[in-house]
């Protein structure tokens, strides 16, 4: 046997062997950047969508000085501006949600941080069942035309006797105190994907 044609072919194989290892760690390497960079356009939209909200909700009361149907009419004016945005945000966390589609698929095996902050982001959205989401401007509009209460406010013994002005007050501070407790989940769980991503650059 010529031993150095046959050391020579093994270091061959583990030549090849070693660049396939490193073409497909750069595939990864290029694939985890797309998904952080995903994740940071995420980030950024729902910026733009939470800072609508919480000026829609301090602009209310000003708004409810004038009556309901005023205060009603500018949160429905103004969720229009951002709806567009709010309906991508949606989509797309929807998409990650199905498990069967195909960015579920692509996204099944992605870091922890990631998967946390499009959890987090999915919760941020007021639930009406699986994968499905109202915003917090349509379930205000919602819940002061139908009469309906969000359940944290349902048992409330100071609410019964209030006026359709007070509910509607009420139910505005519900969704503020809710829009700015999700939404301190959502930081938190993108500073994890931002330092997993700064990880990933060394």
């Amino acid at each position: 046997m010529d031993y150095y044609l046959f050391f020579t072919k093994i270091g061959d194989y583990l030549l090849k062997l070693s660049k396939a290892f490193d073409l497909l760690e750069k595939k990864k390497k290029e694939r985890l950047e797309c998904i952080y960079d995903l994740c940071s356009e995420l980030f950024d939209d729902l910026i733009v969508v939470h800072s609508d909200y919480i000026q829609m909700f301090n602009d209310f009361d000003k708004q409810l000085c004038k009556g309901i149907n005023p205060a009603l009419s500018h949160i429905k004016s103004r969720r229009l501006e951002f709806e567009p945005l709010r309906d991508k945000v949606q989509t797309l966390i929807k998409a990650w949600a199905d498990p069967t589609g195909l960015l579920g698929t692509k996204l099944s095996s992605v870091p922890p941080s990631v998967d946390l902050f499009f959890y987090r982001v999915l919760l941020y959205f007021p639930y009406h069942g699986l994968l499905h989401r109202n915003t917090f401007s349509s379930e205000i509009i919602d819940c002061i035309e139908s009469g309906r209460l969000p359940h944290e406010l349902a048992e409330d013994p100071n609410i019964a006797g209030a006026t359709i002005e007070e509910k509607a007050s009420k139910i505005v501070d519900w969704a503020m105190t809710a829009t700015q407790e999700k939404w301190s989940l959502v930081t938190v769980a993108y500073a994890e994907v931002r330092y997993a991503k700064a990880g990933l650059v060394k």
